[in-house]
């Protein structure tokens, strides 16, 4: 990395990928010895959004993880993205059996989504998320 004032900054802006790879792998184990979360927990509103913030905090910390061991994460992102963006509650969706509707959510997501909201492999009334503790 060099940096002259007539050309600027020339070079990597950032770390190599093995050298962050290791890092966060070592901040991950840190966290999981000192019981620390390794994302900081997202605003929560108390109206429909409710539910569908906590889905998408889920698959947003999800994405993240995977993103910094270096695994496939985009799909998963824009799925969060894109259920914390919805204009009606993910529930009420769910109900209808509609969740593949919805950008991003395939198969695995939309099973997943329906083991959050507490209602596995099963789309009909009495949806109800555990929301006794979001990490």
């Amino acid at each position: 990395a060099k940096y002259t004032p007539a050309e600027g900054y020339r070079g990597r802006y950032e770390p190599g990928k093995s050298y962050l790879k290791r890092i966060h792998r070592k901040m991950l184990e840190l966290c999981k010895k000192y019981q620390l979360a390794f994302r900081i927990k997202r605003y929560i509103p108390e109206d429909f959004r409710k539910q569908n913030y906590l889905v998408a905090q889920k698959l947003l910390d999800e994405s993240y993880l995977c993103q910094i061991l270096g695994r496939p994460w985009t799909k998963t992102f824009w799925a969060g993205q894109n259920i914390n963006n919805l204009g009606e509650s993910i529930e009420d969706i769910a109900r209808r059996g509609e969740l593949r509707g919805i950008r991003n959510v395939d198969s695995s997501i939309e099973a997943y989504v329906l083991s959050l909201l507490g209602n596995e492999g099963e789309q009909s009334a009495g949806l109800g998320m555990k929301t006794t503790k979001t990490e």
